[in-house]
């Protein structure tokens, strides 16, 4: 009978621990959408024209980000490892479209001053 006892103990204690991570989805999924926006604008970058787009574009998507991030960052360490845990492909994948396209502008420095105060200001979960 105790083991049964230990496995249903085990079994509340993982719906307790998903229903915590799960009441974070929102804002998980907010966050997401806001890096997509600033991944995008970041991508669409072809002249100067655009580059001042995407810097008005990123800084109206970190004003929104700004109280996810908030939010985020009172996270436990738990709660941001059953983050990466479970979007794993978009967190990383936007994470690495934003790299890749700050990259390519590093050829252009007139237009990466648009950018400099806007990466200052990128959410971290650390």
């Amino acid at each position: 009978m105790k083991p049964l006892r230990m496995i249903l103990s085990a079994l509340c204690g993982a719906l307790l621990f998903a229903g915590g991570a799960l009441a974070g989805d929102s804002t998980a999924e907010q966050y997401l959408a806001e890096m997509a926006i600033i991944a995008e604008a970041l991508e669409g970058i072809s002249d100067d024209a655009s580059a001042s787009e995407a810097a008005k574009a990123m800084g109206a998507a970190l004003a929104r980000l700004e109280p996810i991030s908030e939010e985020m960052q009172a996270w436990s360490e738990a709660e941001k490892m059953n983050f990466v845990r479970s979007y794993p492909e978009e967190y990383m994948g936007v994470h690495m479209r934003i790299s890749r396209a700050l990259s390519l502008m590093v050829q252009y420095p007139e237009r990466m001053e648009l950018f400099i105060d806007h990466m200052k200001n990128m959410p971290r979960l650390d």
